[in-house]
């Protein structure tokens, strides 16, 4: 299955500005302090944003679900952190479905 040109974005948001990647390893609410972020090489709190995939694997099948793109992440900020929500690599799907034996 192809999707159409105009599905996919024109210019991705990874080809301008300063990128960092920040590993998430559990679901939850994290801080990056303004100290981490001066490490990381930003000068300035407010002008940093935060961009991600949800956190799981994206799927194999083409079904138009996946964003084509990064996809900005909400965010709390004060003049020390910023704080944002944001998931694991681990998905658990409970399968509660029963067979019953003849």
């Amino acid at each position: 299955m192809a999707f159409s040109i105009s599905h996919y974005a024109t210019n991705s948001k990874l080809a301008t500005g300063k990128w960092v990647k920040i590993k998430v390893t559990n679901t939850g609410v994290h801080e990056i302090t303004a100290e981490e972020l001066s490490a990381m090489g930003f000068s300035n709190i407010s002008n940093v944003r935060i961009y991600g995939s949800g956190g799981q694997l994206i799927s194999e099948v083409l079904n138009g679900d996946a964003p084509d793109d990064l996809v900005k992440v909400p965010v709390w900020r004060n003049a020390n952190k910023i704080c944002f929500y944001a998931k694991g690599p681990l998905k658990f799907k409970l399968d509660d479905s029963r067979t019953s034996k003849p």
